[in-house]
């Protein structure tokens, strides 16, 4: 997993949220084990800690315009199927390249943001992503100018 600009997606009380993310990292290769921070001030934290997880999206560097559809306020709206949804409804964004479902084992406060560990439970790839020649959006090529 690389340092980069991931999407967060969670489904609660029939309603799918999501957020940018910018805080994250592998933490354990046996459980696999993904370490994220959510500010205390977001959205989706409510949602998130009440779910008990979320899907966690991987955008590639041509995946850009996902920063201002899934940053802005209120976030965008997505009709989705259920080949959309992990195996717990949470929503898949389209333009996740690769995603993960996670299960939160832990949290922790961290200052001004919630640090969450969570397990990987499911993992997948967006039917239009090949692995190969893939290249993750970092942080620095996203231009966001990180504010939690």
């Amino acid at each position: 997993m690389t340092h980069g600009v991931y999407v967060l997606s969670v489904r609660h009380a029939e309603h799918d949220e999501y957020i940018i993310v910018a805080l994250a990292m592998q933490c354990s290769v046996e459980p696999p084990r993904v370490a994220l921070a959510v500010s205390h001030n977001a959205r989706i934290l409510e949602p998130l800690l009440s779910a008990g997880g979320a899907v966690f999206s991987v955008l590639s560097v041509h995946q850009v315009a996902a920063i201002r559809r899934y940053g802005t306020p209120g976030g965008v709206r997505h009709r989705l199927t259920e080949r959309n949804r992990s195996a717990n409804g949470h929503p898949i964004p389209p333009e996740g390249s690769f995603w993960m479902e996670l299960r939160i084992v832990r949290e922790s406060d961290g200052g001004d943001h919630r640090v969450l560990i969570a397990d990987v439970i499911d993992a997948g790839a967006n039917a239009s992503e090949k692995a190969e020649g893939f290249e993750p959006l970092t942080l620095a090529a996203s231009k966001l100018p990180y504010g939690g």
